[in-house]
């Protein structure tokens, strides 16, 4: 959700990488949550899930530094 990121503050790009699209969710157990489709630098995709996190920024920050570090 382009507006989700940008309210955040968080970035759709990281490197040469794009964040393609993304479904937040939160239930008692799990906290924030953030399940995400990205394209890395190379063109192949991911799909990366977080949870647990303490604010729906928290989640879409961890979820981008992930990104950044390890799809290529």
């Amino acid at each position: 959700d382009k507006g989700r990121f940008a309210k955040n503050k968080v970035s759709l790009k990281f490197g040469d990488g794009r964040i393609i699209g993304g479904k937040t969710g939160y239930t008692l157990e799990a906290k924030y949550c953030l399940a995400l489709l990205v394209r890395g630098e190379s063109g192949k995709e991911y799909i990366l899930i977080t949870a647990k996190g303490d604010t729906q920024k928290d989640s879409a920050r961890d979820s981008l530094n992930i990104c950044t570090k390890y799809a290529e």
